[in-house]
């Protein structure tokens, strides 16, 4: 009995320091130091699957799983800073007007995270959905594009701004970004009582 009871004592003692070095293998993102970390694909990704210190109400749930594409580009001025964009998929939506409430949720998320990092100078989050065309054909195509630069992220307190974009005004995050464009098939059902964008 007591030699059962130290195989089984040695046997936890190994899953859990299996478990503890391997971690990242059941699922868990390897922890990144983001703000001092070089600007790579993999950092981003990284940076963008921990949890984060806001969490908007209105936001696309797992987003970091679904982004399809990063682009990291050297900014022409500015030596040294990174010009990053970044496609995902949208989740789903009650309707048009939540969709652009949740795109805006997210993307304060994402520069929320982003610009810790000093060598990020503009981020340009591309929203993508399906949308069919006049002869039934489907494909995944960017329906909301919100692009922020360092001077603009500079000012803003994400903490507050997600609070705001939960509370009274989701659509703060489109009229205090340098740019912004909605795909005219979701903006003409958007509700603008509900998501004021000018």
């Amino acid at each position: 009995m007591k030699k059962k009871v130290k195989i089984l004592m040695l046997c936890m003692i190994v899953l859990v320091t299996y478990t503890g070095t391997s971690y990242g293998w059941f699922g868990k993102k390897n922890k990144i130091d983001w703000p001092s970390a070089e600007v790579t694909e993999e950092n981003i990704r990284a940076a963008l699957s921990q949890k984060p210190s806001i969490d908007p109400l209105w936001k696309d749930s797992n987003f970091a799983e679904k982004i399809t594409k990063i682009e990291i580009i050297d900014h022409a001025v500015e030596p040294g800073q990174k010009i990053i964009n970044i496609w995902y998929e949208t989740g789903d939506a009650w309707d048009e007007t939540d969709l652009v409430k949740n795109v805006g949720g997210t993307t304060i998320l994402i520069n929320s995270v982003l610009f810790q990092n000093d060598k990020v100078e503009w981020v340009t989050i591309f929203a993508q959905a399906k949308m069919t065309d006049q002869y039934g054909n489907t494909e995944l195509e960017p329906v909301v594009k919100i692009c922020i630069t360092r001077e603009i992220a500079d000012k803003v307190n994400w903490k507050g701004l997600a609070e705001k974009h939960a509370g009274s005004d989701p659509g703060n995050i489109y009229r205090i970004a340098d740019d912004y464009n909605i795909h005219y098939g979701i903006l003409r059902h958007v509700k603008l009582d509900k998501v004021r964008l000018k």
